[in-house]
């Protein structure tokens, strides 16, 4: 993940961008919710795992100028919400409780932050 990061980082440099709007980090917990071919899966750890080697790759050797910053994304929680649905669109802004998506959402939603926010 961290060479991809890095071929990511470089092909930015060469056109000019400074900042990359991924990772995506939310968790692939429910199965209707759209976007989760966008995710590095269901499980916490290893999203986490895999964001960290991303922004290592995206932020090379060392920060400076031939540094890319990462937007890692989106909130924790602001992943898959109550049915599936998606917090982009009006119709499901409303962020999920904790009683009301305890066993999708907020159990595990910020852990991939952790490692990733260590960098």
């Amino acid at each position: 993940m961290e060479r991809f990061a890095d071929t990511v980082r470089r092909e930015y440099l060469a056109v000019g961008f400074r900042v990359a709007p991924h990772p995506q980090i939310d968790l692939a917990t429910e199965p209707r919710w759209s976007r989760q071919s966008g995710t590095f899966g269901s499980s916490a750890q290893v999203s986490g795992e895999l964001a960290a080697a991303y922004v290592r790759g995206l932020q090379g050797p060392r920060l400076g100028p031939r540094s890319v910053a990462a937007m890692v994304k989106h909130f924790p929680g602001g992943g898959p919400q109550k049915d599936g649905e998606d917090p982009h669109f009006p119709h499901a802004r409303s962020r999920c409780t904790r009683a009301a998506c305890a066993s999708t959402t907020w159990p595990r939603s910020g852990r991939p932050w952790r490692p990733g926010a260590r960098r």
